[in-house]
């Protein structure tokens, strides 16, 4: 008698000759698991965790002027379990910008940019400055008092950049304020745009990493990165991780419920009636820091006052906002700007500085802004 086909293994063979699935679950589990693994892994789950509750939201969610406001209150308090969906959703923004800034440090100070792995660093930065602009465009999608003066506030400054000013504001809000124009763009690039961008850029990192660390073992630059691992052991490990992760979501949730609705949450967008004080959320806090300090600091310098008094108001507008909008691009030119072979951290005590007075600053900055 032949022996009975083994069904499961053909499909398996299937799967392996045309999507090579097999192959790429025995590339992760031979990857070691360090501290950067870790990180991206749970980036990863994040990730995963704000697409199935964004879908989950997006049934009961209306995108309309007239109805958002309502209709995120009804998933919040009428809709069975809502309020446990939207509450994971908000603090899990959070906790994946925390993660990507986590990730950002601990790759700058391993100098996990250098070469083979200087496209590895860019995209991986856009991938966490993408998790700020997809933060930044759910923001108003309550379209609540908060959200939308805060969106107001966060595209005012566009204006001062000279001769693109006006188009810039144009193009961010649909309009010469925020209105539904503005929700319906926000909403557009929140919900289709970003996660689908994200995605890719999921897949292309994953690519350019497993390129990088072959290079690396050709050269015996990484030896550990011989070491095989068990897919057994690996999922097992995963999914430790997704319980860990889910249940310090659910901890925040809460424990915590405040932080993912501050004062002027719970009230609908009123274009007339200007809320004071407006608070960003405490990823944008430094920047919103920084447009009040630089002109505070250049007006108390003697040189701002009488002949050069024009010249130091144009300072004092503009040098904020090169500072926020030129990071993203020095960020990115990272490992273009430090092409030397040295990667351990005690051998590079300037990059480290660096790395710490950043830090410092921006904690400076965020600690002032949340004190206003």
């Amino acid at each position: 008698m032949s022996a009975r086909p083994d069904v499961v293994a053909e499909v398996a063979n299937w799967l392996e000759t045309r999507t090579g699935l097999r192959t790429l679950t025995r590339a992760i589990a031979a990857t070691p698991a360090g501290r950067a693994w870790w990180l991206g892994a749970t980036a990863l789950i994040a990730f995963a965790l704000q697409v199935v509750t964004g879908m989950l939201l997006l049934v009961y969610y209306v995108p309309a002027p007239d109805r958002a406001f309502a209709s995120a209150q009804a998933i919040l308090w009428e809709v069975p379990f809502g309020w446990l969906v939207r509450l994971a959703h908000a603090q899990g923004a959070s906790a994946l910008l925390a993660i990507g800034i986590a990730h950002t440090v601990l790759a700058a100070a391993r100098a996990d940019y250098k070469q083979p792995r200087e496209l590895v660093w860019v995209c991986g930065r856009i991938l966490a400055l993408l998790g700020f602009v997809a933060a930044l465009t759910g923001y108003i999608l309550p379209w609540s008092q908060l959200s939308y003066w805060a969106t107001t506030i966060a595209t005012a400054p566009l204006a001062k950049f000279p001769l693109v000013g006006t188009t810039l504001v144009t193009l961010a809000r649909g309009g010469e304020t925020v209105g539904g124009a503005t929700l319906s763009r926000a909403f557009v690039a929140h919900v289709v745009a970003l996660p689908l961008a994200a995605i890719a850029l999921f897949a292309i990192y994953g690519r350019l990493l497993a390129r990088a660390r072959r290079i690396e073992v050709r050269r015996g630059t990484r030896a550990s990165a011989r070491i095989a691992g068990d897919p057994r052991s690996r999922a097992l490990e995963v999914s430790m991780l997704v319980i860990v992760y889910l249940a310090v979501v659910l901890a925040l949730v809460v424990y915590a419920p405040s932080l993912a609705f501050p004062l002027h949450a719970d009230r609908p967008a009123d274009p007339l009636d200007t809320p004071n004080p407006i608070h960003p959320e405490w990823y944008f806090l430094w920047a919103s820091e920084l447009q009040r300090l630089i002109p505070d600091l250049i007006a108390a310098l003697p040189w701002s006052h009488g002949r050069l008094a024009g010249a130091a108001g144009w300072i004092s507008e503009l040098l904020p906002l090169a500072i926020i909008g030129g990071a993203p691009f020095v960020l990115l030119a990272v490992p273009f700007l430090d092409r030397g072979p040295e990667r351990n951290p005690r051998r590079r005590p300037v990059s480290i500085a660096l790395i710490v007075l950043t830090l410092g600053a921006l904690a400076a900055l965020t600690s002032l802004g949340a004190h206003e």
